[in-house]
């Protein structure tokens, strides 16, 4: 009949057993089984959807565009940067009530993963990225709790031109990569 592998803690009397493999061929368990560091989150991860099944999702909602980009030489006498690998991601119905902390978090996440693939073989120093919105604020100096972009959704209702309304719009950010990292790249 066919060799089955049994393990030694689930037979009762620990004896060697009978159908031992020969010494020649090699040994296969079954994988091991048991939690593993996921099941730690677990509680965290539960609590969490649980939280999210129930909330209606927002109704101010903002998209984002995320670029790439690294620091290059000024023009017009503003710090500019220039794209690379064509990397450029979009998520859409983002909370309007964001904070830059948060927005500093969704562009990291997004980005990396493409800047990793882009030049794998290379050690990138993610610590020293820079998330930054189209005038060049820095997002991760930028420690107002309140919603970032909020502010800048308002318009004058049509109907009534003294009433404002919100208005769903795009806004860019770019993870900048310092200047000294992308010379270190382009020696490379």
């Amino acid at each position: 009949g066919p060799e089955v592998a049994v393990p030694s803690a689930w037979r009762g009397d620990h004896a060697p057993s009978r159908f031992a493999h020969p010494s020649h061929a090699p040994t296969t368990l079954p994988p091991r089984a048991g939690y593993t560091s996921h099941h730690d989150h677990y509680i965290e991860e539960y609590n969490r959807w649980a939280r999210w099944t129930y909330t209606s999702p927002p109704a101010e909602t903002i998209s984002l565009k995320l670029l790439a980009h690294y620091e290059g030489g000024a023009r017009c006498g503003r710090n500019q940067s220039n794209p690379f690998g064509n990397i450029c991601e979009g998520k859409k119905d983002i909370d309007a009530l964001i904070p830059a902390h948060d927005l500093v978090l969704i562009t990291l996440d997004t980005i990396i993963p493409k800047v990793k693939m882009f030049c794998p073989t290379f050690a990138w120093r993610f610590d020293e990225f820079v998330v930054q919105d189209t005038d060049w604020v820095d997002l991760g100096a930028h420690w107002d709790p309140g919603p970032y972009f909020y502010s800048q959704c308002f318009q004058a209702a049509w109907r009534n031109p003294k009433a404002m309304a919100f208005q769903s719009k795009q806004f860019t950010l770019y993870i900048v990569v310092p200047a000294p990292q992308w010379i270190e790249y382009e020696a490379f």
